[in-house]
């Protein structure tokens, strides 16, 4: 009898169709996540705008924003000359920053842009560290103001603007100046650094954390970006793990020297 080998190759190349696309779908978080934002298009000069295109969960993989639905107007900008946008890609060379922005305000509204991160850790996280930096790149008379919120869901849908946040302690940060125009946001004098923590999240395997900045800009308010974020998982999996595994040994060894 003669025996046939099935032919796999139709599977595996759906397998190989299917695989990326599921991964291109989010972010996953093992116990550390960084993002510099550097690999938004480039843009040099001290003045002037360009156009991109910010699409959510694209652009950037796991990123999202409230405004406009999905496909995004953004500018890239060295700060002087931002007027007008939405998505803004800050920065005079190479070192990007990401925010949003319009001059004429969000009309007392609140729009979000942030990240969703998936925990593929293989642990439950209880708490999260976050490190990031809030450049200013745009002046004028109006306060703006960013805040960090936070939500842990099991949803896999777009949750950038759903409700249920919880605001990160000193995480608000608002900007007013004298008089209209750009600012460069790589002068240190133009930093903020956050070193901020989140527990008590009883973030399951599988769950997302959505991690949001929002902006209630006014008519002529300031413009922010957000720069060389960093989230560690409190304490890091593999060293719950460890514990866990080393917890009886070290029982025993105690009991022994009684």
């Amino acid at each position: 009898m003669k025996l046939t080998t099935p032919n796999i190759r139709p599977l595996s190349l759906i397998l190989s169709v299917l695989g990326p696309l599921s991964l291109a779908a989010q972010v996953s978080f093992d116990g550390t996540y960084e993002q510099d934002f550097n690999s938004l298009p480039l843009f040099e000069g001290s003045s002037g705008t360009e156009t991109f295109n910010f699409t959510n969960n694209s652009t950037l993989q796991g990123w999202y924003s409230s405004i406009g639905s999905g496909l995004n107007e953004g500018r890239s900008s060295g700060g002087s000359a931002a007027s007008t946008g939405s998505i803004y890609n800050w920065g005079r060379n190479a070192n990007r920053a990401l925010g949003t922005f319009d001059s004429n305000g969000y009309g007392g509204d609140t729009e979000y842009f942030g990240v969703q991160l998936v925990n593929n850790s293989g642990a439950s996280i209880s708490g999260v560290s976050l490190e990031y930096v809030i450049e200013k790149w745009r002046n004028d008379v109006n306060e703006t103001t960013w805040t960090l919120e936070y939500l842990v869901t099991s949803s896999t849908s777009n949750e950038i603007a759903a409700n249920g946040y919880s605001t990160v302690t000193g995480s608000s940060i608002s900007t007013t100046s004298a008089s209209a125009g750009g600012a460069n946001g790589d002068w240190s004098g133009n930093q903020t650094d956050f070193d901020l923590s989140i527990e008590g999240l009883n973030w399951q395997e599988g769950d997302s954390l959505w991690l949001r900045w929002t902006n209630d800009q006014p008519q002529n308010g300031g413009g922010f970006g957000l720069d060389d974020l960093s989230v560690s998982a409190i304490p890091e999996p593999e060293m719950s793990g460890l514990f866990l595994l080393l917890a009886p040994l070290l029982f025993l060894v105690r009991r022994s020297r009684r």
